[in-house]
């Protein structure tokens, strides 16, 4: 019997093409499963960039209203000096957050708000839930749970908008600095804000001249707690010197830090700026020198007008000719309270004084709350622990109250004080003096040296006066001084003086606020408060890399 070779043949092709069929089928169960999985894949990734884009859209608004809310409370602020800003201050508690790579403190300026303190807001906010970092000077608003957009997490609408479209310039007026160069834009925008991102290295800038620097600013710098390192600017035939050259009444600078600063110009010389007529506030500078001519200050060459509050300073040198301060070289006018001037070396020739070279006053001034300590200082007339020279020739009015001044006049010729080195007030014209005390070492003791003011000259109608203000006697073997070394006039203002051991009990301070000052009984003289968290933010900086 023959083999069918057709049949077979016909048999082969029907179980290929069934077998055909059968792979279709997989490969199209196989396929359609795909597809379906990839559908699931995109409706859920789509649902989660709607919450993602629904939340950013919602955290937007939550912040653009607590600007709001900030302004508000901030003005507020401004018209009541009782009033008392919601929230946590964080300069003692800082908190960190990972942004885009970097580490961001939130520290010296910032406050943290829960829901409960913006409960009284009038716009409602979106997400109440929601918890926030704030600054009520420059109204820096910072989500501290972070915006997930894109796959990324933004904590600000500057920093979001800003690095999301690769921009220097997120908004009208806002510039975010994370280096030397970016520092540049001051000079082209000086009406903008400016808010670092990360410490900030000016090595770059170390050569020749160094740094240019801005004119005019008007706008706002906000360093966020961050440190600018090694400013160095020699510029010794130039005016207006220091990383701002004039700072307007519009101006604010805040949480700044400088370290390392090395500024020299001729006359009005800062490390912050030449001329000030602004807002400082927060701003710290450590292991720096400062030389020019006339009007230099370790912070600033002149104050003309506003305000530096709770600024510290510990640098090595002042040093320059005629109105020479550690904090600030001319007071025109305005209010210095909450600042701290730690100066190894202060010299000039006239004009010098520990925290300010010389005031006249314009307008009511106040120096309140400020610290004072040199190693020493050098000179020739109106040298004095706390102010060089005090001169107000209309009805003006300066205030000096809870301030303190320790340390060592080693060379000067005539009118040197621990207080004031020369004081004069016309008709009208008024010093008035509360809680303060001073322990500084007068070497020469002339005719014109005293425990508290060198020279005086009060017009008999000023209504100049004082009040529990001390001054330790004996400081040096063989020390001779009283309290106003000459006066010209009968109206002489009555300091006490007192021991070494009777400096270091609170019972001698009676009527002093103790909220605001401190002392270890028989250890210490009085301290300001504030004064032990500076102490531990400075090794924390020293101890920093570059």
């Amino acid at each position: 019997m023959g083999i069918d070779f057709k049949s077979l043949l016909k048999q082969d092709e029907e179980s290929l093409v069934i077998d055909r069929k059968k792979e279709a089928i997989k490969w199209l169960a196989i396929l359609s499963a795909v597809l379906v999985v990839a559908l699931i894949v995109v409706i859920v990734l789509k649902n989660l960039e709607d919450v993602d884009e629904t939340r950013r859209i919602y955290v937007t608004k939550d912040i653009q209203n607590m600007r709001t809310y900030v302004e508000n409370k901030a003005n507020q602020a401004k018209a009541d000096p009782n009033f008392v800003l919601p929230g946590i201050s964080l300069d003692n508690q800082p908190i960190t957050l990972k942004i885009h790579g970097l580490e961001e403190e939130y520290r010296y300026g910032y406050y943290f708000l829960n829901p409960e303190d913006y409960a009284d807001t009038t716009a409602a906010l979106l997400l109440p839930d929601e918890m926030y970092i704030v600054n009520y000077d420059t109204f820096d608003v910072i989500n501290y749970n972070g915006i997930k957009y894109a796959g990324k997490t933004y904590y600000s609408l500057d920093d979001m908008v800003a690095i999301d479209a690769g921009l220097i310039i997120p908004s009208e007026n806002t510039i975010i600095v994370k280096t030397a160069k970016d520092l540049e834009y001051l000079h082209q925008y000086p009406n903008s804000t400016f808010k670092l991102a990360a410490n900030i290295d000016m090595a770059e800038y170390g050569v020749g001249e160094g740094w240019k620097p801005v004119s005019g600013f008007t706008g706002k710098l906000d360093g966020r707690g961050y440190t600018i390192n090694n400013l160095k600017i020699y510029r010794p035939t130039e005016s207006y010197i220091g990383l701002f050259a004039d700072v307007k009444d519009t101006a604010q600078i805040v949480n700044v830090t400088f370290k390392n600063a090395q500024v020299t110009g001729e006359n009005y010389t800062g490390i912050l700026a030449g001329t000030m007529a602004g807002t400082v506030k927060n701003v710290i500078c450590v292991e720096g020198t400062v030389t020019g001519v006339d009007k230099v200050g370790g912070l600033v060459g002149s104050l003309q007008q506003g305000s530096i509050n709770n600024t510290k300073m510990q640098i090595g040198l002042v040093n320059g000719e005629s109105q020479i301060g550690g904090l600030v070289g001319v007071l025109n006018s305005g209010k210095v309270y909450e600042c701290l001037a730690n100066v190894s070396q202060i010299n000039g020739s006239d004009a010098v004084g520990g925290l300010i070279g010389s005031t006249s006053a314009n307008a009511t001034s106040y120096i309140n709350e400020c610290a004072v300590n040199f190693a020493e200082m050098s000179g020739t007339d109106d040298l004095g622990g706390l102010v060089g020279k005090i001169e107000i020739l209309s009805a003006n009015k300066l205030m000096v109250y809870d301030s303190y001044a320790v340390g060592n006049i080693a060379a000067g010729k005539t009118n040197m004080g621990g207080l004031v080195g020369y004081m004069r007030a016309t008709n009208g014209a008024a010093v008035d003096i509360s809680d303060v005390y001073v322990a500084v070492t007068i070497l020469n003791k002339v005719e014109t040296a005293g425990g508290c003011v060198g020279f005086s000259s009060l017009a008999v109608t000023s209504p100049s006066k004082v009040k529990s203000v001390f001054w330790e006697k004996n400081l040096a073997v063989g020390e001779e001084l009283e309290s106003i070394g000459t006066s010209d006039t009968n109206n002489i203002l009555n300091f006490n003086s007192a021991r070494a051991d009777e400096m270091m009990v609170r019972s001698t301070f009676t009527d002093w606020d103790f909220d605001i000052w401190a002392i270890e009984e028989h250890k210490t003289r009085p301290y300001l408060k504030f004064e032990d968290s500076f102490k531990q933010y400075v090794q924390e900086i020293i101890k920093e890399k570059k």
